[in-house]
């Protein structure tokens, strides 16, 4: 099949500062190379870096970079990825939701070659933070436009169906979904490193235990509560070390609350790392942590990362988390917002050495049902009964406007 694949940022090899690609991208990329390795003709359309256009060829993918006009907030707007895709011939276009235009591109395609249109929904975008303009414009992409978008799919994917049933969108939606999981690339985080060789070369003591954060520092995800936990944490135990790994929008604000309480010897704020050094991270760790808070946070790759490495997870009580986290068998639950208990949950596992083992030993096997190529397969099946001039007449969505 020759398919055409749609996502606001993709994965670069070489991470032009400024370009942060997220979970929809590292889905995006997953689930393309997977098709690739599969046997298909696969072309990738999204935002480019900078004002330039260019096509690269990376791990089995095309990638159609589209000149970006301007950036808001932290995406980059490139209007030509809603007509790029015409100039190509798709059996079908799959776009991954997460912010405009790149989604559109896919839905103009769809409706001017009458081939089935595949979405995958990323999570609700959040219009209660950021600046005036962010805010005005995610309200407005969230009103009628997204809805309208989200019911032309002929198949409409979420990562996990526990957020199907948060999400404020598709609940007033109205119509079916299917899960498609995030997954993990297997081996992708091994480095060879042991946990004392992967802190000596980040700076790390041997003996400390270990709570590393990854992800974007946005208010959905909840990094403010990891800092008062960490607060909580100094007061009882000086052994203990909170990474924070990521960038975003609290970032200053993070900073400040760490100089306020004076917390420069529990807590690091690293920013934004290569992908290259991700996994020196994870192989210093003890513990994840993501205490998030808004039901934005639908399926962390990070967790799965962890998984693959044997680490076991701290989370917030979100039912999104339930698809992936158990309780007391890959990881441990705290209720959304409680810093406090958040900092007990913590304080308690890294003392723990058999809890962690425990724990990490099953976050390793639950790791493998997420391999990206058996996901692949699965979504390859939904393309091949779409592709079909019966199944395309059942499963046709409203017509295009």
């Amino acid at each position: 099949m020759r398919i055409g694949y749609f996502v606001l940022h993709y994965p670069h090899p070489d991470e032009p500062p400024g370009y942060f690609w997220g979970g929809s991208g590292e889905a995006a990329a997953g689930l393309a190379e997977a098709m690739a390795e599969l046997g298909h003709d696969i072309v990738v359309f999204a935002s480019s870096p900078d004002s330039r256009s260019r096509i690269r060829r990376w791990n089995g993918v095309t990638i159609v970079e589209c000149s970006t006009w301007l950036t808001l907030s932290q995406a980059k707007i490139a209007p030509s990825v809603m007509y790029r895709g015409l100039a190509f011939d798709f059996d079908i276009v799959h776009a991954h939701v997460a912010s405009p235009p790149a989604d559109f591109g896919a839905l103009v395609y769809a409706c001017l070659n009458n081939v089935p249109l595949v979405i995958t929904y990323h999570g609700d975008p959040q219009s209660n933070y950021g600046s005036a303009i962010r805010r005005i414009t995610v309200g407005a992409y969230r009103g009628l436009a997204l809805r309208r978008l989200l019911s032309r799919a002929d198949l409409l994917y979420v990562p996990s169906l526990p957020f199907a049933q948060e999400s404020r969108v598709l609940r007033t939606l109205g119509r079916a979904v299917k899960e498609l999981p995030n997954g993990v690339r297997r081996n992708a985080f091994n480095t060879g490193l042991t946990k004392r060789e992967a802190r000596e070369i980040l700076g790390l003591p041997s003996d400390a235990g270990v709570a590393l954060y990854l992800g974007s520092l946005s208010p959905y995800k909840g990094p403010d509560v990891l800092v008062e936990a960490a607060n909580s944490i100094k007061r009882k135990s000086g052994d203990i070390k909170v990474v924070i790994v990521g960038d975003g929008m609290m970032r200053d604000t993070l900073a400040e609350r760490t100089r306020t309480l004076r917390l420069a010897s529990i807590v690091r704020l690293e920013g934004h790392i290569s992908e290259t050094k991700k996994p020196t991270y994870l192989a210093a760790a003890d513990v994840l942590v993501l205490p998030s808070t808004m039901t934005q946070e639908v399926f962390p790759i990070a967790i799965l990362e962890a998984f693959a490495v044997g680490l076991p997870v701290v989370v917030s009580d979100l039912k999104t988390f339930e698809r992936l986290v158990v309780n007391g068998v890959n990881g441990l639950v705290v209720p959304r917002g409680d810093s406090q208990a958040l900092a007990d949950v913590l304080l308690a596992m890294l003392s723990d050495t058999e809890l962690r083992y425990r724990l990490g030993s099953n976050a390793r096997q639950y790791a493998e049902r997420y391999d990206w190529r058996r996901i692949a397969q699965e979504a390859e099946a939904d393309y091949l009964r779409m592709t079909e001039t019966d199944a395309r007449v059942q499963t046709r969505g409203p017509e295009c406007p």
